[in-house]
């Protein structure tokens, strides 16, 4: 039975391209545990991509409005996809290139001068900056006239000044970044920017809680962190590390406990949940935080600049003064536009087909409506949206309950096999993840591990805090993958011990 179980999962595996074919570097090993940082998509879904890329930038000028109204069927297909996995309405979903991206645009709805917002220990830390310095909350600059000049320098990263400050009373330590900048760079988003404001120097306070052994003492100093100048509670699904999973539905429930004055906001970070744990477990209307955010080029497997952004309904209206500060941006459900035209008075006219009678609304009436949804700034580049759509089918044809076994099945194996290596240590706790596993050699310097593994054909990576290597499974890895990787770390650590007897 086992033998049959694990042939299925090698037929699937010839679903994908080698990691040295995908990645067209002969140098990456052929055994690939490191789907938690890139993933390698289905080539069904690569192929998606490209044939979506051909159609985007070679077919659409032939018939503009056939192929246009496709790239929008296609979006709205995938974004149902999305909303089902997380339990929501798709008009909840917005796509962006990445996690970082996602929480740009929650930094610049929420956050203001002299905020606070509370993360842990446990996060990756790159991608706070976002939430004090403007510069990254945005896109990277593209060529675009400007009517409105905001005050400019030389184009600065940020000056962080980080002080700490230790309150031995709760167990948490708490950074205050301020920035320092010359000036306020513009974007291509440059409405975003004025709805910051214009202020030369942002102030927006971190306070980093510990952990703690266990979910209580985490959910305490989160309590005893929070002021009257906390605005935000920033927090990932999975740590990035060891899989340990947070408990993220009590700590959005703390957030509205303490958003009956004004608003507390709560943020999960998904980058390393999707695709990851069963679908049950990343129900965000369950969970109840006020966003969520994900990068769907990890576990889920499909091509990079698949970012997703979760809004719960409770916070529409933010976000929609954000993703379309003025009638011109944002985006419009248009396989209902029949016509768009100007209003004399320079406001846009949508005519719409409603039971066969064309009806005028102008753009404020379709704001208001319900059937407005969250959407994105003009168009989205929609070959990385059909490579994450063809991943998502993938996922569904084998059935998330199947998925989320074989992960778990892969993990406990390795598990098994990696305890017989000497002076070996386990570091992932027994509630992390089905995905990933975090581990250590006694007195091996685990970015040298990493490095030693690649060159013996297997691909993980290095964790600086605790100095740890991590793998990560998905439905492509199989267990002789796990016997391979076990016996090198065998090796490998009898190499050490025979190198400290001879000191």
């Amino acid at each position: 039975m086992r033998k049959e179980a694990e042939q299925k999962w090698s037929e699937l595996k010839r679903q994908f391209p080698e990691p040295a074919e995908y990645f067209r570097d002969s140098s990456v090993g052929k055994i690939y545990f490191n789907d938690a940082s890139i993933g390698i998509p289905p080539t069904r879904a690569s192929n998606a991509a490209k044939d979506e890329l051909i159609r985007y930038h070679h077919a659409e000028p032939i018939n503009p409005d056939k192929n246009f109204k496709a790239q929008l069927a296609l979006v709205e297909e995938t974004r149902e996809r999305v909303a089902k996995l997380l339990g929501t309405k798709p008009q909840n979903i917005v796509f962006d290139n990445n996690t970082t991206d996602a929480m740009r645009l929650v930094a610049a709805m929420v956050l203001r001068e002299g905020d606070e917002f509370i993360t842990t220990t446990r996060e990756y830390f790159p991608s706070m900056r976002v939430f004090f310095d403007p510069l990254y909350r945005l896109p990277p600059p593209r060529k675009m006239k400007l009517q409105r000049q905001l005050p400019l320098g030389k184009l600065p990263l940020a000056e962080l000044i980080a002080t700490s400050s230790k309150f031995d009373e709760v167990g948490l330590t708490m950074q205050n970044y301020a920035l320092h900048s010359d000036a306020i760079q513009y974007r291509s988003n440059y409405l975003v920017l004025l709805q910051l404001g214009e202020s030369r120097y942002l102030n927006v306070k971190m306070r980093v809680v510990n952990t703690g052994r266990n979910e209580e003492e985490l959910l305490a100093n989160i309590e005893k962190a929070i002021n009257e100048k906390t605005k935000l509670i920033v927090v990932s699904h999975v740590s990035r590390g060891d899989g340990r999973v947070m408990p993220v539905e009590r700590i959005s429930e703390i957030a509205r406990k303490h958003s009956t004055d004004k608003p507390l906001y709560s943020l999960v970070d998904g980058a390393q949940a999707l695709g990851n744990l069963h679908p049950n477990q990343i129900n965000v209307e369950k969970i109840g935080c006020d966003f969520y955010v994900a990068s769907a080029h990890k576990t889920l497997l499909s091509e990079p600049a698949t970012g997703i952004l979760y809004v719960n309904e409770r916070n529409k209206e933010l976000i929609q003064k954000l993703l379309n500060p003025n009638p011109y941006f944002g985006e419009i459900p248009l396989f209902k536009l029949k016509a768009f035209q100007f209003h004399p008075e320079n406001q846009p006219v949508d005519l719409f087909e409603r039971d066969g009678k064309v009806e005028r609304r102008t753009i404020n009436d379709w704001a208001s409506s319900d059937e407005r949804t969250l959407s994105e700034f003009s168009r989205i580049s929609t070959p990385e949206i059909a490579s994450l759509n063809e991943s998502l089918k993938l996922f569904d044809e084998i059935g998330w309950d199947q998925v989320h076994d074989r992960v778990m099945h892969l993990k406990k194996y390795a598990i098994e096999k990696l305890k017989t290596t000497p002076h070996l240590r386990i570091l992932s706790p027994d509630n992390s993840s089905p995905a990933l596993l975090a581990f250590s050699l006694e007195d091996v310097n685990s970015q040298k591990l990493v490095e030693e593994l690649h060159k013996r054909g297997i691909e993980t990576t290095h964790i600086p805090k605790p100095d740890s290597v991590r793998i990560s499974f998905s439905i492509r890895n199989n267990e002789e993958e796990i016997d391979r990787l076990a016996k090198e770390l065998y090796e490998i650590a009898l190499n050490e011990i025979e190198k400290s007897k001879l000191k």
